[in-house]
């Protein structure tokens, strides 16, 4: 297994004996094992013998198939080693075989090895199916694993797509073994990714707090959660440090500050030869900060009073000195621009300068400190306060300069000593990714730093993005993760220009590769709005508007983003989600808690159909009445952007496959009679032939009342696993429906025989493959849309639909160019009609032409050609440039100037109110500023219809190149 390189720190790799092999006799693959004189079905007889099945396996799709892909025969005794830990252990090594590939131009023979591969792959699928390979069964697990990183190595050079292969039960047995939570388990089983579960099953990760996952179920981990009761003891850095005394910050500074409804902001002095003092202020407006973010597990916390142990303080104090300036690279339709170089930074969202002094304090945010704390629990001055500092802690992470993430696995890792894989993966399984409220301290601000032992990075910073370059192991210069001078930072960059940007090398990996990209997306998804996959690649063919794809798209990575997460208190996620997603949480909180997570979904005119499949809590799903999809909570169940569904002002959803992706239509099959609620499950055949069980999830008191309706309709996800049950009743010979939602259903396939056939034989149902359903809903509360302020800028900046404030500011900075314009056009007309054209020499007839010419916008309206030419041809008449000519041109060339200038104004405005914009939605005591989205949808809709048609057309072309 030497081609999947490991992490640094790692657990020794699976090494693949190489056992007794048989030669093959190149007369084809598929037969081989019967040749050999095994039988048709030779498993049979060999799972008594594993050694011997795995003897078979190995000759048969290992060695055989190499020797038929590279149409040579190939020795095994070239492709394997002796162990060094082992002398007489020889193991098979997949390095030569690299050495051996090489790409074919001619179509016959990419044909060939396609359906080697294809072949190879079919038959492994089927063998690894059998209990012997299910078992882990030593050596047969070993093999079968080596020849799925044998046929990984071989697609590239036979034009053959990605293979993916379903977990293989050997690493998962690994990962259990070496103590990974059964919900990280399941989800790198997910990434059906072979070499990146094998990378992470060698990943030795430490423990520092002792958490236990036995008890963690398979969908989120619990073993990082505690309570915050009077049991709760704040750790110290160091075990023999338990006599250090506590720090304390002002209690009555902070509760004055938020009583008015202000930001404490919290300052170590270690000026003084004693021990350290923490100060207290209110935040400013142009007040640069760090947010901390941690788990309370880790021990950071303190119910009891707002202190810190003082060995807490000074290691806070040294991180937050050693702290590099905010910065990231260019991410795409991000809206806050910050700019480092050593000490200095300037931050336009801000319109501020940062030049970080020795001196000067270093101001942050920690919730140990800045949130009222009592132990009395009938405090009620108290209870507010610290209400009123929960609710603006979205307000304080998205103003923050920096977030400093403090997790205590991390911080026992050296980001020295690792390479980019290394990194991704400890922050990705990190019990900081665990925490639903991390998941908002994480995604509202791009400039989230990681703590290491020896420094904190920032992922948006350092990582490449593109995926045109293989990206090497990470070699960073110790500036890029710690706060540097000047001098040093001109050092760091003639560092790495000698180290070729300390990125990229020649010498990088496909595999690494593989694991990089599957990492770095799992980690931009779990915690940064940023990582969200842009949708402009299904939007035009979904039919769906470029607001609503967004809205939708953002909706499901927030969704998904929670649902593995945890928090001790379930009812307040829905207020994550609207902070993430743009709009007041203080409107959702103050809703019931059954209502809040409608209320979110209520915003957007499209919601996924994954909702339909949705298992988690749902609006009384027992009851009779419209609205039984609705969910009342943030399930565990994962959505999927596409397909969609509408949603009118009458809560009707609408589903039409003609306006939904084909590669995600749902199946519909009905049934011409009511399917009694009294049926928990009962098999379904597909248009086919093949039957799949379905299995009806409802309350066993369901009072859903089906004697209006007349058909019985099971939507079907593509890829038949999850589905939903809906009462139909047809509305015309198109096959429109009308229906109620019943509940949602899971699906498996099964096996045909008698007794299935003969119960399917009670229901006929029927595919359709056109039909449209409007889901009937709940038209006593009307939708009220809310507005809303996405993370991104989604559209052009001329796009006026994000708000009055952006429209004011462009207008006043475009309106000094009319002035300025029309003045120097009426100048330079009237100095023409002066003059009959007959008399203008020739470069006086040139500058008029292109005079002409420069009013009409381009970009070549910007080049004072005209003006030039204009002043050459003056200067060479006997009369010279007159008081009108040098008026003339000294406002043209101001206006020329002043549009340059008015480009930059423009981009750094757009910046600063897209930052504004995002402040007020994340600020719970603001009102909702004016935004004239809603009207300008309106100009559109009053628009003829090929004209709207048009303008819809350019936004989609603005969007796609944005």
């Amino acid at each position: 297994m030497d081609s999947i390189p490991l992490p640094l720190d790692s657990y020794p790799g699976i090494d693949v004996p190489l056992l007794e092999t048989f030669p093959y006799d190149f007369k084809g693959l598929d037969d081989f094992p019967v040749r050999l004189g095994f039988g048709n079905s030779p498993w049979t007889t060999l799972e008594e013998t594993p050694t011997k099945a795995a003897s078979v396996l190995q000759s048969w799709l290992y060695f055989a198939l190499l020797s038929e892909f590279l149409q040579s025969h190939v020795n095994p005794e070239d492709l394997s080693c002796y162990d060094q830990r082992q002398p007489f252990f020889r193991k098979i090594t997949l390095k030569p075989v690299t050495s051996r590939l090489v790409h074919s131009n001619r179509k016959d023979e990419i044909g060939r090895r396609y359906s080697l591969v294809k072949g190879a792959n079919r038959l492994l699928r089927s063998i690894e199916s059998i209990p012997l390979c299910q078992s882990n069964t030593t050596p047969v697990a070993e093999v079968t694993l080596s020849i799925r990183l044998l046929l990984l190595a071989l697609w590239p050079y036979s034009g053959q797509p990605a293979l993916s292969f379903r977990p293989h039960p050997l690493i998962s047995k690994r990962l259990k073994d070496n103590g990974w939570c059964p919900s990280h388990i399941r989800r790198i089983e997910s990434l059906n990714d072979t070499v990146t579960g094998y990378y992470l099953s060698c990943l030795r990760r430490p423990n520092p707090q002792g958490f236990s996952h036995i008890h963690c179920p398979t969908t989120n981990c619990q073993a990082s959660s505690t309570t915050l009761s009077k049991d709760y003891v704040s750790q110290h850095t160091h075990k023999n440090l338990v006599s250090c005394s506590l720090v304390h910050v002002s209690q009555d500074s902070i509760r004055d500050i938020i009583r008015v409804g202000g930001i404490p902001l919290v300052w170590i002095d270690e000026s003084s030869s004693g021990a350290p003092q923490l100060h207290v202020r209110s935040a400013t407006a142009r007040d640069n900060y760090i947010a901390i973010s941690h788990v309370w597990s880790d021990g950071l916390g303190n119910p009891q009073s707002n202190a810190l142990p003082m060995c807490q303080v000074k290691k806070l104090a040294r991180y937050l000195t050693q702290l590099p300036h905010p910065s990231t690279q260019g991410v795409e339709e991000e809206f806050r621009s910050t700019y480092s170089f050593g000490p200095i930074s300037i931050d336009i969202g801000r319109l501020s300068l940062i030049c970080r002094l020795s001196a000067r304090p270093i101001l942050f945010w920690m919730d140990t400190l800045c949130i009222p704390i009592s132990t009395n629990a009938n405090d009620i001055e108290t209870n507010e306060l610290k209400k009123k500092a929960i609710n603006q802690m979205a307000l304080i992470y998205g103003r923050a300069s920096q977030v400093l993430v403090l997790d205590s696995s991390l911080q026992q890792s050296r980001l020295s000593v690792m390479n980019n894989n290394e990194l991704l993966a400890r922050i990705a399984f990190s019990n900081w990714m665990g925490r639903s409220w991390t998941l908002q301290e994480g995604a509202l601000s791009p400039f989230v730093y990681f703590q290491f032992a020896d420094g904190a990075i920032n992922l948006l910073d350092i990582l490449p993005r593109s995926s045109n370059k293989v990206p090497s192991p990470l070699v960073l210069h110790p500036v890029r993760f710690r706060l540097a001078g000047v001098h040093d930072a001109l050092v760091s960059i003639l560092w790495a220009w000698r180290h070729g940007n300390g990125m990229r090398a020649p010498n990088s990996s496909p595999e690494h590769f593989i694991i990089y990209c599957q990492l770095y997306s799992f980690c931009m998804s779990s915690f940064h709005v940023t990582g969200l996959d842009r949708p402009e690649n299904w939007v035009p063919k979904a039919k769906s508007s470029l607001n609503n794809a967004q809205w939708v798209q953002e909706l499901v990575a927030v969704w998904n983003a929670l649902s593995f997460r945890t928090t001790t208190m379930e009812e307040d996620l829905p207020a994550i989600v609207a902070n993430l997603l743009g709009f007041s949480a203080s409107q959702i909180l103050s809703l019931p808690s059954e209502q809040r997570v409608s209320a979110i979904l209520d915003v957007g005119d499209e919601v996924p159909v994954s909702l339909l499949y949705n298992r988690g809590a749902r609006l009384k799903p027992t009851s009779n009445h419209y609205g039984r999809w609705i969910p009342t909570a943030i399930g565990r169940c994962q959505q999927e952007e596409a397909p969609v569904m509408r949603v009118d002002a009458k809560r009707n959803l609408f589903l039409n496959p003609e306006n939904m992706l084909q590669t995600a239509q749902p199946t519909l099959m009905l049934l011409r009679a009511q399917l009694p609620i009294t049926i928990w499950s009962l098999p379904v055949t597909a248009s086919n032939g093949a039957q799949y069980r379905v299995t009806v999830h409802r309350g066993s008191n369901d009072a859903l009342e089906t004697s209006s309706f007349s058909w019985t309709g099971f939507l079907i996800a593509k890829g038949f696993d999850q589905a939903c049950c809906i009462r139909l009743n047809l509305q015309d010979e198109n096959y429109s429906f009308h229906g109620l939602y019943d509940c949602p259903c899971t699906i498996e396939l099964i096996d045909t025989d008698t007794s299935i056939s003969t119960e399917a034989d009670q229901y006929h149902f029927q595919t359709l493959d056109k039909w449209e359903i409007l889901i009937l809903g709940d038209t006593k509360a009307p939708l009220i849309r809310k507005s809303r302020v996405s993370h991104r800028a989604l559209q052009s900046m001329l796009d006026p639909s994000g708000s009055t404030k952006w429209l004011i500011r462009l207008i006043a900075i475009w309106f000094p160019l009319i002035p300025l314009l029309i003045v120097s056009t009426v100048l330079r007309i009237y100095i023409a009609s002066s003059l009959p054209w007959s008399n203008l020499s020739s470069l006086g007839r040139a500058s008029l032409i292109l005079f002409a010419l420069q009013r009409i916008p381009s970009p070549s309206s910007v080049i004072p050609t005209p003006q030039v030419l204009f002043v050459l041809d003056q200067i060479s008449t006997k009369e010279g440039m007159r008081n009108i000519d040098i008026a003339y041109v000294v406002l043209d060339t101001i206006w020329i100037i002043y549009m340059f200038a008015a480009f930059v104004l423009m981009a750094q405005q757009w910046v600063q109110c897209r930052f504004e914009l995002t402040l007020s939605s994340l600020d719970q005591e603001s009102k909702d500023g004016s935004n004239i989205g809603e009207f300008w949808t309106k100009v559109k809709r009053r628009m003829p219809r090929f004209l709207g048609q048009a303008m819809e057309a350019i936004e989609r072309h603005a969007f796609a190149n944005d």
